[in-house]
């Protein structure tokens, strides 16, 4: 039992602060790599040059399949994933609906690590797919995660779980830095573009329903979703969900002494000191600019980001009378409370 749970545990799916960023139990700066060497197997790689950057795609024909994508000159390597530790988990020790995902990540979904090149950067991502995925297109979902650098990197079987309880393809940047990745997070500067480095290929992917791509984002991963709305001039998504979001930075740096140093850094300064920095990576600066319907999902209790950062999003939309749909939880849950959740959010962005 001890064993099984530690998987779940480690693949952050109980509890939302889990694949959330900076938990204040924990020291949010990059000490904390991601180690998914018990949860994946090599099956196959296929490596092409790194020469080129992010807008090298030469591509003559559609593709078809994720292999494929090793066409883009500027993918640099593709590695399929076995999740071997699914095989030895008692499933009659977990929750019927968590056993019943699992089953399901182990029967019908293929995952792989993408290595891909932007600003000079290798940055990796995961992306997970239903094994039937080319006899019929499904939505895209592109996941933003938390955390910075190698703090609150994704694992290979969340990131399957979510293409299980979905049914869509879904890619999930780990953003650059976060290994095997090189370069500098830097907290919603030039790291949007890992992001949107896939609204990109969208058009180039058969395997999609290019009329159903949403992005999700968790914590750090909402400030990341809603910079990448303000740069997807060509609207290529549908409809974003942001789950425990960071909407105003500068109040994260003032109610967030642990995570002062950490955002210096990697911002470039302090709201006094970068003020024009702190403001461009805020939603609430920016929020009459933005076209796609959201849902915001917060907890009142929310210790890592304070429910009024969702408040005041949530009233700058109103005001500029954007499409937005504000849940409030009455609990402290940061980040997803139950795979259940992820029901709603998909329910809500198919309806848009």
């Amino acid at each position: 039992m001890k064993k099984t749970m530690a998987y779940i545990l480690s693949a952050g799916l109980l509890l939302g602060n889990l694949i959330a960023c900076d938990n204040s139990a924990i020291t949010p700066h990059d000490t904390h790599p991601a180690d998914n060497s018990d949860t994946t197997a090599e099956v196959t790689m296929a490596e092409t040059s790194a020469e080129s950057e992010t807008d090298a795609s030469t591509s003559p024909t559609m593709y078809t399949a994720v292999e494929q994508l090793t066409e883009d000159k500027a993918v640099t390597a593709i590695q399929a994933i076995v999740h071997t530790e699914l095989e030895s988990m008692d499933m009659s020790q977990l929750p019927e609906n968590y056993a019943a995902a699992l089953m399901g990540v182990r029967d019908r979904i293929q995952t792989y690590e993408v290595l891909y090149r932007v600003d000079g950067c290798t940055v990796a991502a995961f992306i997970s797919v239903p094994k039937d995925y080319t006899d019929n297109t499904r939505p895209l979902l592109i996941y933003n995660r938390g955390g910075n650098g190698n703090f609150g990197a994704s694992s290979a079987l969340e990131i399957a779980l979510m293409a299980q309880l979905t049914d869509c393809v879904v890619i999930a940047s780990q953003y650059r830095e976060t290994k095997p990745g090189t370069g500098k997070d830097e907290f919603g500067g030039a790291d949007v573009g890992d992001v949107t480095f896939w609204l990109d290929r969208v058009k180039d992917m058969g395997f999609v329903d290019t009329q159903r791509v949403y992005m999700v984002g968790v914590s750090r991963g909402g400030m990341q979703t809603c910079l990448a709305l303000q740069a997807d001039k060509d609207h290529v998504i549908r409809a974003v969900a942001c789950i425990s979001g960071v909407y105003d930075l500068a109040a994260n740096f003032e109610s967030r002494e642990d995570m002062r140093e950490m955002l210096t850094r990697r911002v470039g300064g302090t709201p006094t000191t970068a003020p024009e920095a702190y403001a461009a990576r805020s939603a609430v600066t920016f929020a009459a600019d933005l076209q796609t319907p959201l849902l915001l999902i917060h907890s009142k209790g929310d210790q890592q980001v304070d429910y009024s950062q969702a408040t005041a999003f949530a009233e700058k939309l109103e005001q500029a009378g954007k499409s937005y749909h504000f849940i409030t939880r009455e609990t402290a849950s940061h980040g997803l409370e139950t795979i259940d959740e992820w029901k709603t959010i998909m329910d809500w962005l198919a309806q848009q």
